[in-house]
């Protein structure tokens, strides 16, 4: 279980104060590899990314036969912040300290599969196949960089429910969302640094959708031309907010310098891509549903309660400060 200080909120308070030696100690395995994955992504995508202005129309594949208008330009790099700088969401702070039990875990787990919306764990929580490169995967993010060591008993099983079995035995699932959650955290991060590299504004479910498809796929969340910049297109295509973030997550998967779909795990082609994202897109609502029905039940009980101790006296809810006030 996760402490109620959270390496999530240590590091903010770290960079916060100015403490970069202290700072560089908190680098989990997690991290680094998302760095890594960055600095590669850099060098895969970097020319296509170096001039977003360009007119990508030509090789932005339509949904419909018909041909559409060419993409309008991104907004340039914001240089400085200033008064006029949009809203960029930023998750509840207390989410940060609930692990497993957070309404992240639970959102992301939804759209993995390992997780229902309630929070319950599916039989893929403790252990099922990589579609996409056939690893191991173990918890609530699907978690595949568990040691050999780690993993050895439950390799050595022949049957699903074996595996599973050994994997609950040892915990596997909760060491895997451990490190993966501190991962999700620097997801959380970089978005939002995008988002104001790009002065884009998100709001709390766009910003969900962006730290799930980072999970799912650092290269399509994390990279130049990946989600903060396919969603600042969309916004110029699609009045709708939902079209706008079901096409973002889905041209995140083209590689713009390629040319073509880079998504060999969902089939790679547009019907196969959009039809996964959407499917994530919709686990992630129902779980904010049932995150925040239950919120506003237990603040009914919570003042039900508050009036049979208080015949009489009636109680105000402070639901502008209160889950049950969370717009995403």
């Amino acid at each position: 279980m996760f402490t109620s200080f959270s390496l999530y909120q240590l590091r903010g308070l770290l960079a916060a104060c100015g403490c970069a030696a202290i700072l560089g100690l908190l680098v989990t395995p997690a991290r680094a590899e998302a760095d890594a994955a960055i600095d590669i992504l850099w060098d895969d995508r970097g020319a296509a990314a170096a001039s977003p202005e360009a007119d990508l129309g030509a090789r932005f594949k339509p949904r419909s036969p018909l041909t559409p208008p060419p993409i309008a330009a991104l907004p340039p790099e914001a240089d400085q912040p200033d008064a006029t700088a949009p809203t960029i969401a930023v998750l509840p702070e207390d989410w940060w300290s609930q692990g497993s039990a957070s309404p992240v875990a639970v959102a992301l787990g939804a759209a993995e599969g390992t997780r229902r919306p309630d929070g319950g764990k599916n039989p893929a929580y403790y252990w099922h196949t990589d579609p996409g490169n056939g690893a191991n995967n173990f918890g609530t993010f699907s978690w595949q960089h568990l040691s050999p060591a780690q993993t050895e008993s439950v390799r050595r099983a022949r049957s699903a429910a074996a595996k599973r079995d050994i994997s609950a035995s040892l915990g596997l699932a909760e060491s895997a969302d451990r490190a993966a959650f501190a991962r999700v955290g620097l997801f959380h991060d970089r978005l939002r640094d995008r988002a104001k590299q790009r002065e884009i504004a998100l709001t709390r479910r766009e910003l969900l959708n962006g730290m799930d498809l980072a999970n799912q796929s650092p290269l399509a969340g994390l990279s130049p031309m990946g989600y903060i910049d396919r969603l600042a297109q969309m916004r110029s295509r699609f009045s709708d907010a939902d079209e706008q973030i079901l096409e973002a997550r889905v041209w995140s998967f083209w590689h713009p310098q390629r040319n073509r779909w880079d998504a060999p795990g969902l089939g790679n082609t547009y019907e196969s891509i959009r039809h996964d994202q959407a499917r994530r897109m919709a686990a992630i609502d129902a779980a904010l549903a049932s995150y925040l029905n239950s919120v506003t039940a237990n603040a009914a009980v919570d003042d039900r309660a508050d009036t049979e101790a208080a015949p009489g006296i009636k109680i105000e809810g402070n639901t502008a400060d209160s889950d049950v006030a969370l717009t995403f």
